[in-house]
């Protein structure tokens, strides 16, 4: 069901974590606390006070509160105190974004998994706002338009919390699953490449479903840098504020849900 007032917002996954929502593994995702996933109450211009955080390091001795941070600002600065609120939390609903692969020749397909994107119920105009009509290869996802997604995330749970602060309830909703080795009776906890498929040459596996997510965290996030080339503190090791959103998943295209009657 849908209300009138629902808000929505785009949201990026690989094609493994594709995978893994589709089966029925990955119910949660984090990202880390920035502009882009969380806003500042306050009145200022949200660059310039997102400036004075990494000035003074002011994340560092933030408190959590739900989906919100609670910073405390330097003596000589007015106010003594402001929030950092999670934009998730003023989402009701994520469509996802994801790459898509055209040839010239066929219907797009999305790269997850080759399903054709021409399955989609869209009742939008069907445009690629990308490059030049005869282009083939990939369209990342960050330019995948809106008519286009396959799935549609509700979002029923946000927080605010350190990375290593994650439990290992949450870190299998995170897609980490447990498996047995073959031939070892070994149990580990890892990253499915293809759901129900071990894949131990990747290296993202561990003894408890938490270890695993630190690994695929790092294989995510651990070299990322700035739009000037400087290495970005989102490492498992540098304990990042992440922002934690749990979901409901639905495989139709967020409009076509729009079109669902309402009771």
């Amino acid at each position: 069901m849908t209300t009138e007032n629902q808000k929505d917002a785009p949201i990026i996954f690989s094609a493994p974590m594709i995978r893994t929502i589709l089966g029925g593994i990955k119910t949660q995702t984090r990202r880390v606390v920035s502009p882009s996933t969380c806003r500042i109450q306050l009145p200022n211009s949200q660059h310039q006070v997102w400036d004075i955080i990494r000035e003074h390091d002011l994340l560092s001795n933030a408190t959590s509160h739900g989906a919100h941070l609670k910073l405390t600002t330097p003596d000589d600065c007015t106010p003594d105190w402001f929030l950092i609120e999670a934009r998730h939390a003023l989402i009701n609903r994520l469509w996802v974004k994801e790459n898509i692969l055209v040839d010239g020749y066929l219907d797009p397909w999305y790269a997850a998994e080759g399903r054709g994107v021409s399955y989609v119920d869209a009742h939008t105009d069907r445009d690629w706002p990308y490059r030049e009509p005869e282009y083939t290869g990939t369209i990342p996802s960050i330019h995948m338009p809106r008519w286009a997604s396959r799935l549609t995330l509700d979002v029923t749970d946000v927080k605010v919390e350190r990375l290593q602060d994650i439990s290992e309830a949450d870190a299998q909703a995170e897609g980490i699953v447990e498996a047995t080795l073959k031939g070892r009776g070994d149990t580990i906890w890892h990253v499915p490449e293809t759901p129900g498929h071990v894949n131990v040459s990747a290296g993202l596996f561990g003894k408890t479903a938490c270890v695993a997510y630190q690994r695929l965290w790092d294989s995510i996030n651990k070299g990322r840098k700035d739009k000037d080339g400087k290495p970005l503190p989102y490492a498992w090791d540098k304990n990042p504020w992440v922002v934690a959103t749990t979901f409901d998943w639905h495989l139709a295209n967020i409009d076509t849900l729009n079109r669902e009657p309402k009771s």
